[in-house]
């Protein structure tokens, strides 16, 4: 199903959608549903402000806030392809009060081998360093220089500041679960999307 926030303080671009296996070569690597990322240029769906073929995660409306920032910990990861390496490059962004502008201020391109059987491939695990005080990261996928579909689950992120202050801060933020068309609705119970994604904080 194509989904926008599985937590309700973070917002995914178009394209996503969560799904069990099969249809896919892969298997979550927990729980029973994983996500799956299919590019503009396949989906005809697209975001102002995010790059063709580019998938973004990210606080969404409380970019601004001074306690939303978060900590990009983790994400196990595969692509479509049977032969050449899935090329991820990751870009996180902080926003930057005196331009009011989201800013490049982390990069990492990940290699992750190819699997070569049809079924029952595993996500590979990818530790991130450096990824810390973001508002939103960017995920963009190439093989052999071109965009394919990819599949990720254990999605870890973290608030970059626990300390009480900023932890009020963040609760006064209505508790809500954003539609695509931009109607929000009171936090429902916690649901199976959830199983591909591990907060902590």
């Amino acid at each position: 199903m194509p989904m926008l926030s599985p937590h309700h303080r973070f917002y995914f671009s178009q394209g996503f959608s969560v799904l069990p296996p099969p249809p896919t070569p892969f298997v979550p690597s927990s729980g029973n549903l994983m996500l799956q990322f299919t590019p503009s240029s396949m989906s005809n769906l697209s975001d102002p402000g995010v790059p063709r073929d580019t998938a973004r995660i990210g606080v969404g409306p409380q970019a601004s806030s001074p306690c939303f920032s978060f900590n990009l910990n983790g994400f196990s990861l595969g692509c479509d392809s049977k032969d050449s390496p899935c090329v991820f490059n990751f870009t996180g962004l902080r926003f930057d009060q005196q331009s009011q502008q989201e800013k490049e201020v982390a990069w990492l391109t990940v290699d992750v081998s190819a699997c070569t059987s049809t079924d029952h491939c595993e996500l590979v695990p990818v530790v991130f360093k450096g990824f810390d005080n973001l508002t939103s990261v960017q995920v963009a996928l190439k093989v052999d220089e071109k965009a394919k579909v990819w599949w990720a689950d254990d999605l870890a992120l973290g608030w970059s500041d626990n300390q009480c202050e900023k932890a009020i801060c963040r609760s006064k933020v209505r508790d809500s679960v954003r539609k695509r068309d931009g109607v929000s609705s009171g936090r429902k119970p916690r649901s199976r999307l959830l199983d591909f994604a591990l907060f902590r904080g």
